[in-house]
């Protein structure tokens, strides 16, 4: 690089975007990659309008950390796809009157032509396209894996209706406008209605998604809006039964304490009993307000400052603690989806409860006295309790768990958590979507409604033991005929006896192919059993048990049981091994329960089900033993899960049927009739079942755009390109070496506005994919970074303001190095900034100053000692300024850390003139002090700015024969031995004239004379007083030393 060069962006960059290309720098051997990294950041919605200035923020930020692992010696994969489906692309489509396939696919060429204009290190061999079939191929699969394990279900239910959109939207997708809620995408005012809709059971998780919030290292604000989302409560179910009557109604209250204070009590509009318990005299008016109530949205009833409504009943019901008589109203606050649809009123310690009995004038009564002497109207806080009879002292909120122990006692209440978040709506009644892949057969519904259901206990049990009872009793409340047999011997059992008593005695209905078996332990190994002689309709295996030597069992128990065990070992050698293939064609639909804290059943005997029967749902649950009676299990509600009239029928699609493709239809406009465009469509609904070949139905929905992106990140390295073939690619959803390899994700990079949507559904349906045992983790972010956003001179980015910002026509006009450095200058990643074009043409100033300074100086050399130690001392601070700057996403500091120290060697260079030649041959290049402090600021400019750091590092160090990019070297160590220790550089002027320096230490900067006689003995200096008159003497301690001649 011996002639001065201009800087010119748009060659620097297309040449080595070229060439990056053609070396497949960016392309990561999956296979072969040693120190794997994971680096994701939100894949974008593929508009027709492209790319904007937030995309080039966002991305740039998060490749900038790529690019930094990558010279810590990672092996980086950071792929890039697209969020190609729902209802932003099907709308806009309809605006174009274009199809929304061909849209979408225009849409994403034009998106990577700009991606690959940022100069991103995205690996393309690996995208997805979530409405490319090969991708919701899988998402459908994953959908059927989520129904056989009782995580998907249909019901009708209230849900948010967006008129304008057509469709159904969850609640996390409205928002707030003033006084009314909207819908997020097209801000109409949305609708309540009646309609079935699949949801999934997130609910399920809510627990075990909150505690593991305290456990990921992720932004703040992202974590706190998770937790309050989830909403977790703690308190207690407390009955009041209604007056005059036998019903009783459940109330949950996190203030079980204020019990005495309760005046009122108040229904959901939706409560079943709302109807039953209203009197005569108040029937019309109840009736009107629950029809205007529910047509309200739950965003709109849950706003605390709207104005509490309600209205009386008639009814009242018995205060349990005090038995006073309390009115019951309905009111429109109560949601039927929080406790139990009803809450007791204490408005002298609610807010909510006090602004509605002020309105309507009920009784104001105070239990809680506060810790102050002053009188508060409605009080909330901590006190003591009074005016509540044995309660009288205590105190709240150290006695909570006291009072709720008392109402235990008396059967009136007892512990309970409730969460407010919802179960996962994931119906969509529009067209561009992948279909949800469901069968309805009316046949198999009637057969189900008429199953028989056999439950089979385990070892030395009986079928009055653990949760057997209570299952029996919610069998046959939804309809089942139920059997709970005690079986021979169950302390000794044989296996020919326990075979032939159970056949014996129920031959008749398992010939008949329509029952199902829930079997505890060793009752699920006999389920097994019996499948291989029987066509059954389920079997649900809860902890089966399976054992090969006596020493398989607890050492503490053997002891005790040896006899018993050694004759169990026999039971199962009778049993002989199992005929899975048989199974295999007598059960479509197997269950087995195991918990990850077993005591009996050890991981190799697990593994035998697994292994014997691959075809069966194996649920992995947390904390549950062996479900029986050690664990004082006396329910098992999943187990219902399996058993609902409301699943009846319905059938997943076979996975050799996957996927269920979405036909190409021009009549694709939604009707609002609450039916997909699909459901017109009888080539499309009409069907065969796949169970008994019946007639049956296609569902015509299709799935929420959520459900897509849950997982689209387990997905990127197993599509096809580099080193994964297509049969890899086509033979699971993510191949599981390739997961265990790259999987969780090394380091996430997105919106804080996805925190309770895409971020809290990909931890659910990893969560549940880990107990399904697809996944070996379960949270599938463990780091994750919530960048900011970016305005348009102080103003959010819109249309109507006519200031979003074209990325093309700043990368035509400035580069893409300049566009990343004003970004990453702008502020700290997580904070965002305010996009304004004189700041870009500041840091395109910067970027000019630095190619001309390298250019400039890149053949010096410096004969100065004192002067290398102080250049060598300040670039160990800049390493270490910019490392921790990137390290910790403050791109700023780091940039800010170059431009610092490239104007201390301009004004080094300027001060010290003498002190630095040029040297001619490049043989003294890499050995030359001053060069290496030049490709110090090359290296840590190129993860910031990538393009011009190639260049000029290629023009320093490049090698004709060979290409190794400045990205494929390692980051610069920091090196604390080279810093400067306790010294200060001294300078010395003659009449403001910089004309020599020296080094002193710390403690003596401030001694005047020892700097003074210091700078005297420097040769230069002596020479130029010699002879003359020193006027004044000027000593700034710590910088300088001045002669004035």
């Amino acid at each position: 690089m011996k002639n001065k060069q201009a800087y010119n962006h748009k060659d620097i960059e297309t040449k080595w975007q070229q060439k990056w290309a053609e070396e497949k720098l960016y392309s990561t051997d999956l296979h072969k990659a040693t120190n794997p990294y994971f680096n994701l950041m939100m894949y974008p919605y593929p508009s027709a309008e492209g790319l904007h200035v937030g995309h080039l923020f966002a991305f740039g930020g998060a490749d900038i950390h790529g690019r930094f692992m990558a010279m810590q010696g990672k092996d980086v994969f950071e792929p890039m796809g697209f969020d190609s489906g729902g209802i932003h692309s099907e709308n806009f489509a309809i605006k174009m009157g274009v199809h929304p396939k061909d849209l979408i696919a225009s849409n994403i060429k034009n998106f990577i032509r700009q991606l690959k204009r940022m100069g991103n290190r995205f690996d393309w061999d690996h995208t997805v396209d979530v409405m490319d079939p090969e991708y919701y191929r899988w998402t459908q699969w994953i959908f059927t894996k989520l129904f056989e394990a009782g995580l998907a279900y249909k019901k009708a239910a209230p849900v948010t209706w967006c008129p304008s959109c057509k469709t159904t939207v969850s609640d996390e997708q409205t928002e707030k406008h003033g006084e009314e809620v909207v819908c997020e995408r097209c801000k109409t005012p949305i609708e309540r209605r009646n309609m079935k809709q699949w949801f999934f059971k997130i609910t399920d998780y809510a627990d075990r998604l909150l505690e593991n919030t305290y456990k990921l290292n992720w932004s703040q604000k992202v974590l706190t809006a998770q937790q309050n989302w989830i909403g977790k409560s703690q308190g207690a179910s407390v009955a009041f039964q209604v007056a005059g009557d036998q019903t009783k109604i459940n109330v949950f209250t996190t203030r079980p304490d204020t019990l005495f204070g309760c005046t009122f009590f108040c229904l959901a509009p939706e409560h079943p009993l709302v109807t039953t318990i209203t009197t005569d005299k108040y029937k019309n008016k109840v009736d009107e307000y629950v029809a205007k109530a529910t047509r309200k949205t739950e965003q709109e009833r849950k706003m605390a400052e709207k104005d509490k409504t309600g209205v009386f009943t008639g009814a009242y019901v018995i205060n349990p603690v005090n038995n006073e008589k309390v009115p019951v109203w309905v009111a429109d606050y109560v949601l039927m989806g929080y406790g139990e649809g009803a809450v007791m009123g204490v408005p002298a310690h609610d807010e909510r409860d006090f602004a509605f009995a002020k309105k309507y004038d009920l009784e104001i009564k105070k239990v809680i006295q506060s810790n102050t002497e002053s009188e508060i109207d409605c009080y909330a806080g901590p006190g003591e309790i009074i005016n509540s009879g044995l309660w009288n002292k205590w105190r709240y909120p150290e006695d909570k768990n006291k009072v709720i122990n008392y109402l235990k006692e008396k059967g009136i209440g007892k512990p309970e958590t409730t969460f407010k978040i919802r179960d996962w709506n994931i119906s969509r009644q529009r067209y561009w979507g992948p279909p949800i892949p469901m069968i309805y057969c009316p046949s198999c519904a009637e057969s189900e409604k008429k199953m028989n259901v056999i439950l089979l206990h385990g070892w030395y049990g009986h079928s009055q033991e653990n949760w057997l009872p209570w299952l029996k009793k919610e069998l046959e409340e939804r309809g089942y005929t139920v059997h709970a047999p005690d079986l021979p011997n169950s302390q000794f059992p044989d296996y020919r006896e326990t075979m032939d008593y159970i056949e014996k005695n129920y031959q008749n209905i398992l010939k008949q192919g329509n029952t199902a078996i829930v079997g505890h332990s060793l009752g699920g190994y006999l389920a097994f059993k019996l499948a291989e002689k029987y066509r059954l309709k389920r079997i649900v295996a809860v902890a089966p048990s399976y054992q090969e030597k006596v020493s398989e069992f607890p050492e503490d128990l053997v002891k005790e049981y040896k006899k018993e065990f050694e004759k169990l070992i026999n039971f199962y050698r009778d049993g002989q091994k199992f005929e899975n293939k048989k199974v295999e064609q007598n059960v479509r639909d197997i269950k087995v329960f195991y918990s990850d804290d077993e005591p009996y059943i050890n991981a190799k005997n697990q593994g035998i089900y697994k292994k014997t029967f691959p075809f069966a749902t194996f649920l992995q649950f947390q904390g549950r033993g062996h479900f029986g009676s050690r664990e004082n299990c006396k329910e098992l509600p999943e187990i219902l899960s399996f058993f609902d009239q409301e699943r009846a029928g319905w059938l997943i699609v076979p996975k050799d049927q996957l996927p269920v493709e979405l036909p190409l239809i021009t009549d694709y406009l939604p009707d609002g009739s609450g039916q997909a465009p699909l459901a017109r469509h009888q080539e499309f609904v009409k069907t065969m079942c796949p169970v008994c070949g019946g007639p049956a139905q296609r569902e015509t929905d299709v799935s929420d755009t959520f459900l897509d992106s849950s997982w689209y990140f387990l997905r990127y390295p197993s599509t096809k390109g580099g080193v994964v073939d297509a049969k890899t690619a086509q033979s699971n959803a993510f191949d599981p070496k390739l997961t265990k390899k790259w999987l969780p994700v090394s380091q996430y990079c997105g919106g804080a506005e996805h925190s309770v949507l895409h971020l809290l559904y990909s931890r659910f349906v990893t969560m549940a994919l880990y107990d399904l045992g697809y996944l070996d983790f379960e949270e599938p972010f463990p780091n994750f970074y919530a960048h900011g956003m970016i305005i348009k001179d102080g103003a959010k980015m819109s249309k109507s303001r006519g200031n979003v910002v074209d990325p093309d026509q700043y990368l035509d006009r400035y580069g893409a190095d300049v566009i990343r450095l004003y970004m990453g200058f702008m502020g700290p990643y997580s904070d965002g900034g305010d996009f304004r074009d004189t700041g870009i043409a500041g840091m395109e100033r910067f970027v000019k100053r630095f190619w001309n300074f390298i250019h400039t100086h890149q053949n010096k050399t410096l004969n100065d000692e004192n002067l290398l130690k102080t250049i060598q001392s300040e670039q160990q601070q800049l390493i270490k300024r910019a490392t921790s700057g990137i390290k910790r996403f403050k791109y700023n500091t780091s940039i800010a850390a170059i431009m610092e120290f490239m104007n201390f060697l301009e004004k080094t260079i300027q001060e010290h003139p003498n002190n630095f030649k040029d040297i001619k041959e490049t043989t003294e290049e890499i050995s030359n002090p001053f060069k290496q402090a030049l490709t110090t600021m090359i290296l840590l400019i190129a993860p910031l700015a990538p393009h011009i750091s190639e260049e000029l590092w290629q023009q320093l160090h490049g090698n004709s024969k060979e290409f190794i990019s400045v990205h494929q070297q390692a980051w610069p160590k920091y090196q604390a031995d080279l810093i400067v220790k306790g010294e200060s550089t001294i300078v010395v002027q003659i009449n403001g004239k910089l004309r020599a320096s020296f080094s002193v230490s710390m403690e003596k900067t401030t001694e005047k004379k020892y700097l003074l006689e210091k700078a005297r003995a420097i040769p230069a200096i002596a020479k130029h007083l010699d002879g003359k008159e020193v006027r004044r003497e000027i000593v700034v301690p710590g910088k300088l030393v001045n002669f004035v001649i």
